[in-house]
């Protein structure tokens, strides 16, 4: 009894210093989100501070690149997935479950937000510079941070869930995530074709080419098999 008492002690604080992990960078992210977030949802921007003539690229790890925000998103999903499967094995109580399920279902937007990002500049990353295997890879992660708390909320939800409905829900999840990537790709290449060709490309500010090194057209057969020999 004891035990099983301090077990789910335990389990709630993991739970609650995963939650933390995903809720804490709000206040420090939220400013940077919105505003690239306001282009992207709209047709007009404070073009002084969003710099439209500036790209950024993959980097590494300990650079302001596309990698670095792709492991951050990464690492907030997980550990949303995580700290609600670990919280909720502490009761079974209807209420509990339902509490858990809207307070992990929150945790997600903040990762969905950069996403949103992510996606944005990757897509006008591509469409000046040509796909590359290493891009077509970032657009899958793209559909992929989409797909994840589409699916978990849906899934999360169901009292009922059958093999049969979790397919459909997989496959209806995946439909709608790549829709997501597609929409915003095709905003940013609206973009990118309706002003000046950026100059400049972040984080090691090297010089844009003036001619895309090869296509920039992909779809999603590049997506699910790679790129062919004439790209």
């Amino acid at each position: 009894m004891r035990d099983g008492i301090l077990m789910r002690i335990v389990m709630r604080s993991i739970a609650a210093i995963l939650f933390l992990a995903i809720a804490v960078p709000w206040k420090f992210l939220l400013p940077e989100t919105i505003i690239p977030l306001y282009y992207i949802l709209s047709s007009d921007f404070f073009s002084e501070y969003y710099k439209l003539n500036h790209l950024v690229a993959g980097g590494a790890f300990d650079q302001n690149g596309l990698t670095r925000i792709l492991a951050i998103i990464l690492f907030m999903e997980t550990f949303a997935l995580l700290g609600r499967n670990l919280l909720i094995l502490t009761s079974k109580r209807r209420g509990w479950r339902i509490a858990c399920n809207l307070l992990f279902s929150l945790g997600f937007v903040l990762p969905v937000c950069w996403a949103l990002i992510y996606t944005w500049e990757l897509s006008r990353y591509i469409a000046v510079m040509g796909i590359t295997p290493a891009r077509i890879a970032g657009v899958r992660f793209a559909v992929l941070l989409f797909f994840v708390p589409l699916f978990c909320m849906l899934r999360w939800n169901m009292a009922k869930c059958t093999p049969k409905r979790t397919g459909v829900i997989f496959l209806v999840c995946a439909v709608l995530a790549y829709s997501a990537v597609a929409a915003i790709d095709a905003r940013a290449i609206r973009a990118v074709a309706t002003h000046p060709r950026p100059a400049v490309c972040f984080p090691n500010r090297v010089a844009v080419p003036e001619k895309p090194a090869t296509a920039t057209d992909y779809g999603l057969k590049e997506i699910c098999f790679g790129i062919g020999a004439r790209r």
